[in-house]
């Protein structure tokens, strides 16, 4: 009975009908605080200020008028505008925070990577990696590239691909210490190499081969451990999917392989938890239904050798494909999932309550694939993720698919303002990763490129 009950509150939540909204008195409130320059959205907790309708002293007043509107949409420049630096602004000229909020700490975006294609950050100490695909001078490629303190760029690896699609997500990605592992999916086969973040060293190692099958709509997980390297990623040559999951030992050898997936049933969209390095690594993925779908955990053990998968909660309809990102502190997941009118939603859930029903980090208001990522506070988690810049029509079809735009806000049940970025030729396929001193480095793809901003949060 309680699982009965769980499941119909899991299929309202994301079909729009149980989704969090603002009380009318907090609208009032948000209204009288804003100028006539600012638009205060009804449906959620954002602010929107249109850059492109007002000049520099606009902008200004209109910051003055809303202590809060630079929490909101910033339009990208486009191509024969200045660009932003990278390096992240001195702490004396950051804006202030307030509990619960994003940031941005510049109004104009770095630049780095001059194809635009989904792209995954990371960080260790005061250096990003930044890697994903894109059209190149000769083709689509696949590349990685770390940010040193200083702002400047160093290329680190590239390679062109077979595939005649670009992927629609990411490459995996994941640091520990000065080591990195890259790795991607090129024309159903899977690839990997070993990156080194410190600025004195090169690029990378020999490429690997790690396995054939892997189905591109699926990026693949990686995680780091002191002495092996866990890859795990979605095989799709057969029906149904499977997740399969390499150990690499310190030579890149391939130690073992194991299917994680359970006898008889599907699995796709792995991913670690972020947050879940420092003791135990923890792996996630989904098993997608038409109906409800589940989540399922892996567990490890001391020598790294996956426990059996064991169910964590239902979850309702998945977006096709799906995609899941999991943060260990607090235990959320957020997942891409079925809309009303077949549109894609995001919901947010708890890890340890499998009664709980689901909150909306996105209301179903599109179409298409929306990308989808978090990072830690202590005790937060900040969840970046695509949705529609203005609501589709009923009909999901390709031409009636509105551009895209870029959402951060933190992962809370009572609604939290959002970070909204646009762009006039839409803003996709964001990574967020938190960097030195408290700040967050977001990643996203528009026009010109991929781009980079630096951001604050502060816990709720």
């Amino acid at each position: 009975m309680r699982y009965t009950l769980a499941l119909v509150l899991l299929l309202l939540a994301c079909g729009g009908e149980a989704q969090p909204t603002n009380s009318s008195t907090n609208r009032r409130e948000a209204t009288t605080r804003h100028s006539k320059n600012t638009k205060v959205d009804e449906n959620t907790t954002k602010i929107v200020v249109n850059h492109e309708q007002l000049d520099d002293n606009s902008v200004q007043q209109a910051l003055a008028d809303a202590p809060l509107a630079d929490l909101s949409s910033f339009d990208l420049p486009s191509d024969d505008r200045p660009l932003g630096s990278l390096r992240p602004p001195p702490r004396a000229d950051w804006p202030g925070s307030v509990a619960g909020e994003c940031t941005l700490l510049s109004r104009l975006p770095g630049r780095v990577w001059p194809g635009r294609g989904p792209s995954i950050v990371r960080a260790v100490g005061d250096t990003l990696l930044v890697a994903g695909y894109a059209q190149g001078p000769r083709g689509m490629q696949v590349y990685a590239l770390r940010v040193l303190p200083d702002g400047r760029s160093q290329p680190l690896f590239s390679a062109d691909l077979t595939a005649s699609r670009l992927p629609r997500v990411p490459p995996g990605l994941a640091t520990r210490g000065a080591r990195a592992l890259l790795a991607w999916v090129d024309g159903g086969r899977l690839r990997a190499i070993r990156l080194s973040l410190a600025a004195s060293a090169g690029g990378g190692g020999r490429t690997l081969e790690l396995g054939r099958g892997a189905d591109p709509r699926f990026s693949p997980a990686v995680s780091l451990q002191p002495r092996a390297v866990l890859v795990a990623y979605t095989d799709g040559s057969a029906t149904p999917m499977h997740v399969r999951l390499l150990r690499l030992g310190l030579e890149d050898e391939i130690e073992a392989r194991a299917d994680v997936s359970l006898p008889h049933h599907g699995a796709a969209a792995p991913s670690f938890a972020r947050g879940g390095q420092a003791a135990s690594p923890r792996l996630y993925f989904l098993e997608p239904r038409s109906g409800i779908s589940a989540l399922y955990a892996v567990d490890f053990a001391s020598d790294l050798s996956p426990r059996p998968a064991r169910l964590v909660r239902p979850i309702s309809s998945t977006y096709e494909p799906p995609r899941i990102a999991v943060a260990s502190s607090p235990g959320v997941v957020a997942y891409t999932a079925l809309g009303s009118a077949a549109t894609t939603a995001i919901g947010l859930l708890p890890l340890d309550d499998a009664n709980r029903a689901p909150v909306a980090l996105l209301r179903g208001s599109g179409f298409g694939l929306f990308g989808l990522d978090v990072a830690l506070l202590p005790g937060a988690a900040v969840f970046a993720f695509g949705a529609p810049t203005h609501p589709s029509s009923p009909s999901p079809g390709p031409a009636n698919r509105a551009p895209h735009e870029i959402h951060v806000r933190l992962a809370a049940p009572a609604p939290l303002p959002e970070l909204v970025i646009r762009s006039a030729g839409g803003a996709e396929s964001p990574s967020i990763a938190a960097g030195p001193g408290g700040l967050f480095a977001l990643t996203y793809a528009a026009s010109g490129g991929v781009y980079l901003r630096w951001l604050r949060c502060a816990p709720p």
